[in-house]
């Protein structure tokens, strides 16, 4: 739980997501997400945010396209000493995730090195890109099979429910 306890310390609570699902509301998708006594903590960077973030979640960046992408959310594990770091990002059909899941993994890497600077840690990062389409998600429960990553550690998600221990892995 220390690795998780650092990853709290540096990141503002307004970004923590206290659900246990992921939803991308325009495209009326909902994911269900077990636990299984996995310890893990949820943030969500892509949302609209309040007056005291004037210039928005990256005040110092211009705003042209595709600078200031993020992905949907990013889910913090630990696992045997293991830090866990599963990028996701939902979308409706077949429109492309990779944009977005491609500018969280920079963002997470500054995370990671910003822990390691203030907390005096190492800490080197398993990182996962998943990919959630409506139209891939099983309507019907069905046995869970483990995950497939391609060469760039991505996975497209099939089941109807987030099963986190299975990612990792």
């Amino acid at each position: 739980m220390k690795i998780l306890n650092d990853i709290e310390y540096i990141l503002h609570n307004n970004f923590k997501c206290k659900k246990n699902y992921f939803e991308e509301e325009d495209a009326k998708m909902l994911l269900p997400i077990k636990p299984e006594g996995c310890q893990f903590i949820l943030y969500k960077f892509d949302k609209n945010l309040g007056k005291e973030y004037k210039g928005g979640l990256f005040p110092f960046f211009a705003k042209n396209k595709d600078v200031c992408k993020i992905s949907d959310y990013i889910l913090f594990a630990e696992k045997g000493g293991t830090l866990y770091i599963l990028v996701i990002e939902m979308k409706r059909g077949d429109e492309q995730t990779l944009p977005q899941l491609k500018a969280a993994l920079a963002f997470t890497k500054y995370i990671v090195e910003t822990v390691n600077r203030v907390k005096g840690a190492n800490y080197k990062p398993e990182i996962r890109l998943i990919s959630i389409h409506n139209y891939k998600i099983r309507k019907k429960k069905t046995k869970e099979n483990g995950v497939k990553y391609n060469k760039f550690n991505h996975c497209d998600v099939t089941s109807a429910n987030f099963n986190v221990k299975l990612y990792l892995v």
